[in-house]
Order: structure tokens, then C-alpha cells, then sequence
């Protein structure tokens, strides 16, 4: 009788094969931590909806599903998750930083659910940068239900944009605020944080902060309220920070560290995570003023 152990010995070298080879498969995303794979590798995208301001009825506009080339960066750590992901601690926040937020709740309050619909703001602005430049046009709309209105809220993020101090003063950029979503390169969601994580997706949000994907950049309206630690009570500089940080990703600029201690913290550092040291810092170029 002829013996079997030879067969059974290369069965098991199979298997281990095939073990090696699916667990290096790839993780999808950058900058944020890799959503679930879906079913069939096809990633669910939400559809919001887009109605005008002086219309009633919303008509659908239905945003297209990133590929692995767009998708972009959102302010987390891009790490595995572990299978059961442990309760973050959070630091204390200064009392008087507690006592000043309390107060700006009470008169704001902001969702954490919306109905994924958003209002196009109609506001144009002039195109801001050096002549010849590429030009990068961007159009804001605002998530129903929000207090936010969409012409102030485009009227605010035009004037950051057109600062010297922000982007264009490289020289390397121009920008132009448009209200027709046809002439519009990119989209800027103002979201609650429930459809800010469908709209960042695969990028994990968490409902906490904001993100840039493909042509879209995502500001979690919780934010746009309240700002974060690093900026105390100053919202109005944190608000700057969070523009010109998203959009700093959509130009193809990545996550750097604080410098050293005391340097002003370079605009594309996680600073809604804390400073490490650095001082807040909401412009890509603070010295160009």
C-alpha cells in the first residue's frame, strides 16, 4: 500500500498559500483609518441632494463614487483598526475654554443628523491669485437644517481663500468662488456629523472631524460651531484653519508634525488634535502680511 503523507503535507502548503496571500491585501484611503471592505469591493456613496434657494423642491445631484486615486485625507491617524477598538480618553478641557463653549451651545445647536440634502449658496466671488496660474473653482452648499446660511457661510470660506496669507500667495494657485455647480472643480460640504462620515467615506470621521475627498471638501459643521481646543474660544481662527487645511489637501499637500516647541504650527499639522508644543497657526503662509 502506497503511502498517503506525501498528499497531505502538500495540502497544507496550499492552504498556508492561499492564507499569505489574502492577508496582504491593501488598505483603501490616506490620512484617515481604512473603512470596512464592502461586499464585492464596491463602496456605498451617499447620495445628498441639492436644492437652490429659491426653489422648493430639491433636484438630485448625485456625487460619484471615489476611486482609490481620489480619495483623500481627513484629520485622524491612518492606522488599522483593531477588532474591538478601545474607548478614547479624552483630555480635560480648561474650565474657562468649558464655561465659554456652554455658552455658545445654548445659542447654537447643531444636529448631529441631517437629511443629506444641501442649499447651493449664489454667491460669485472674482478670481484671487497670480495671473496664469492654475485656477481652482469652488462652489459651497450648506446641509438643510443647519443655522448656517449658505451666502454668509460661501462669503466667509471666499474671504479666507482670498487672503494672502492662504494658498494663493504662494503664487502657485488661484482660486475662484462660483454659485453654478456645472462651472464648480470642487464642492464644499458645510455637514452634520452624521453625513460628514457618509460623505468622507471610506474615510473614517467618526463624526468628529472634517475631511477632503476626491472633489469634495467636507467641513463638519460641529466645528465650524464650536472650533477646537487648540483655539480656545477663538472659532472665527479655527474656522480658517479647518479651510485652509481641507483645501491644502485638495492641492496635494499631506500631514506634517509640529516643527519644535514654540514654532507656529504649519497649517497642514493636525492641529484640531492638539499642538504638541507648536503655536496655533491657521494660514499656510503667516508671514506674507
Amino acid at each position: 500500500m502506497r503511502p498517503h503523507w506525501p498528499f497531505g503535507i502538500a495540502a497544507a502548503v496550499a492552504v498556508a498559500l492561499l492564507v499569505m496571500a489574502l492577508s496582504v491585501v491593501g488598505d483603501v484611503g490616506a490620512g484617515a483609518e481604512p473603512g470596512p471592505r464592502p461586499v464585492g469591493g464596491v463602496a456605498a456613496v451617499p447620495t445628498p441632494f441639492e436644492s437652490t434657494a429659491t426653489h422648493s423642491t430639491a433636484s438630485e445631484s448625485t456625487l460619484p463614487e471615489p476611486t482609490a486615486s481620489e480619495v483623500g485625507a481627513a484629520d485622524e491617524v491612518a492606522t488599522r483598526l483593531p477588532t474591538a477598538a478601545p474607548t478614547p480618553r479624552r483630555s480635560p478641557v480648561p474650565e474657562k475654554v468649558a464655561a465659554k463653549r456652554s455658552k455658545k451651545t445654548a445659542t447654537v445647536k447643531v444636529p448631529e443628523r441631517g437629511p443629506g440634502t444641501f442649499v447651493r449658496a449664489h454667491v460669485d466671488g472674482p478670481k484671487v491669485g497670480r495671473s496664469g496660474a492654475p485656477l481652482l473653482r469652488y462652489d459651497v452648499r450648506v446641509e438643510k437644517g443647519l443655522p448656517f446660511r449658505p451666502d454668509a457661510t460661501a462669503t466667509e470660506i471666499q474671504a479666507i481663500l482670498s487672503d494672502s496669507r492662504s494658498w494663493i500667495g504662494s503664487g502657485k494657485q488661484r482660486l475662484e468662488l462660483v454659485s453654478s455647480a456645472k462651472r464648480a472643480d470642487v464642492s464644499v460640504y458645510l455637514a452634520t456629523p452624521d453625513t460628514t462620515d457618509r460623505l468622507c467615506a471610506p474615510l473614517r470621521t467618526y463624526g468628529k472631524v472634517s475631511c477632503q475627498t476626491g472633489n469634495r471638501v467636507v467641513l463638519n459643521a460641529k466645528r465650524w460651531a464650536f472650533g477646537a481646543d487648540a483655539y480656545g474660544s477663538e472659532v472665527a481662527a479655527y474656522r480658517r484653519y479647518l479651510v485652509n487645511h481641507e483645501f491644502g489637501h485638495r492641492l496635494g499637500h499631506q500631514h506634517v508634525r509640529c516643527p519644535s516647541k514654540g514654532k507656529r504650527a504649519p497649517v497642514m499639522m493636525q492641529q484640531t488634535k492638539g499642538l504638541h508644543g507648536c503655536r496655533p497657526n491657521p494660514w499656510p503662509l503667516p508671514k506674507r502680511r
